[in-house]
């Protein structure tokens, strides 16, 4: 990027101002484009609203977990803490223009109701904009490769293709990616897809779609290890698993994650002891955030590894125990107070100070709570299992204390297990082993593209493309820096221009 402030080029510096302000002109053009097609929108906008209200009020109770008008507002969910911050060198949120069109309407015949001529009135027009939508469209495309003769040797050479997802398939790559966009990304079950293809004129089998993300996931299969190696490259990670059925042997398995800010990967195995954390994790040096799950309790004689547990799990202990013991409300509050410091933290040296001091004597004020407590309810009681829990998990709840970079929840990791659940609400389960392995490759893949803001079917077209031409693979994150870099370059070059021209 150009460094402005040692520039001393002063033409250069006024072209490079002229150049920003004719951008700055085009952006705001757009701007004002937006803001009318939106104003025009928000009585349709108003009215969804409301309708949207009336079904949340009709089909859904009031969140689990918050507490009532009278108490503090929960804190759980929080988006601004330095964990759950995109990677830096990544790009913003990619944002997509619609395809603008004008379409002029004419009157054919030009005569008035009173017999005279209509005149065109210069610049005279009555606007009005919408959002259209063009349906999906498949095609049948032949490729053509010419052949060519060497008029000395009498060689052949045959002109290169285009990059194929599998040698004599009939699908193309672009094709393969969506069948798994729609299946991995949007849950929709294959049956479904071909139900729709059938209504474009594309008649298929589950059984052929399935075999094109087959195809796929061999291509993309090695990014997974790749992907791996960013997430476990970084000083904390977080762990959580979810079961999924095996439907041919209706065998219970488990769907296991590990994730962070610069992606995820996923693994599929039928039973959920902790020696599949421990593999999972293997070399694995820095903080593992968990929920209060015994098996995780392995994880503790990992060299290298310090253990932390979630607060949100603890809390929600204390909140369910609070209509039947009054008294777990003030343990709710204070672990509320606890999400609040750490949303007031601009970075991870901040956070860091704010915990030192400010969480520090919050978690002295808990410890005092409980223990004044203690004596005056039994075990077995809801608010008695609560400081049960608390206690049995005392030191991996404090490790925030000790280490700015560990998160006060789970929630990275819980976030990532939503691809596969959100999918077993519409298919239940994986046909097979095979099957969930494929699974766990498109679910690494889409999620670590949503960590980093890359969009998924594109990313999955390019590493596609690169496959078939033996090229190097790049994970998301490594992807989304190189956009960036690209972006810069791009910038910087525009300058340069700018300068060579003064």
């Amino acid at each position: 990027m150009l460094d402005v402030s040692k520039e001393t080029h002063i033409e250069f510096l006024r072209a490079a101002v002229a150049h920003l302000q004719t951008r700055l002109v085009e952006a705001e053009k757009k701007n004002q484009e937006l803001a009318l097609a939106k104003k025009l929108d928000e009585e349709i906008c108003q009215a969804l609203a409301e309708e949207l209200l009336i079904l949340r009020k009709k089909f859904f109770r009031p969140g689990r977990e918050k507490q009532n008008k009278n108490g503090p507002k929960s804190s759980v969910n929080r988006k601004n803490l330095p964990h759950n911050r995109p990677p830096e060198e990544c790009p913003e949120p990619e944002s997509v223009e619609l395809v603008s069109e004008e379409v002029t309407h004419k009157i054919i015949d030009s005569s008035c109701t009173c017999s005279g001529d209509l005149a065109k009135m210069k610049g005279g027009f009555e606007s009005s904009t919408e959002i259209d939508v063009i349906m999906h469209r498949y095609k049948l495309v032949t490729h053509k490769r010419q052949k060519y003769i060497c008029k000395s040797c009498s060689k052949m050479v045959t002109a290169p293709g285009a990059p194929k997802l599998k040698s004599g398939c009939e699908f193309s790559l672009q094709m393969a990616t969506q069948v798994a966009t729609d299946k991995f990304q949007h849950h929709i079950p294959l049956n479904r897809q071909c139900q729709q293809l059938a209504k474009y004129g594309v008649q298929v089998e589950a059984k052929t779609l399935f075999r094109l993300t087959s195809f796929l996931h061999d291509r993309l299969a090695p990014l997974v290890k790749l992907i791996k190696g960013d997430v476990l490259s970084r000083p904390q990670i977080s762990i959580d698993e979810a079961p999924m059925r095996i439907l041919a042997t209706d065998q219970q398995g488990y769907v296991w994650v590990v994730a962070n800010n610069y992606g995820a990967f996923y693994q599929y195995e039928v039973t959920r002891s902790g020696a599949v954390a421990r593999e999972m994790l293997k070399g694995f040096k820095g903080v593992v955030m968990c929920d209060g799950y015994s098996g995780y309790h392995r994880l503790q004689d990992n060299d290298g590894l310090i253990y932390a547990q979630c607060w949100a799990h603890c809390r929600r202990k204390f909140f369910d125990a609070m209509a039947k013991h009054p008294e777990s409300k003030r343990a709710v509050e204070l672990i509320d107070r606890l999400f609040e410091i750490d949303r007031k933290a601009k970075d991870l040296q901040h956070l860091g100070e704010l915990r030192a001091t400010e969480s520090k004597v919050i978690m002295a004020e808990f410890d005092a709570y409980l223990e004044s407590r203690r004596g005056k309810f039994l075990e077995s009681m809801a608010f008695g299992k609560a400081v049960t829990y608390y206690d049995e998990r005392k030191d991996a709840l404090h490790q925030f204390l000790n280490h700015s970079v560990v998160p006060l929840d789970n929630n990275t990791a819980e976030r990532a297990l939503r691809a596969p659940v959100m999918g077993r609400n519409n298919f239940q389960g994986f046909r097979s082993i095979d099957g969930a392995d494929v699974a766990m490759t498109f679910y690494s893949i889409i999620t670590s593209c949503k960590a980093v803001k890359v969009e998924p079917r594109t990313y999955m077209l390019a590493m596609a493309i690169r496959s078939a031409r033996a090229e190097e693979l790049m994970t998301p994150y490594r992807y989304a820096v190189d956009l960036r870099n690209q972006a810069d370059l791009k910038v910087a070059s525009e300058f340069e221009v700018l300068r060579q021209a003064h």
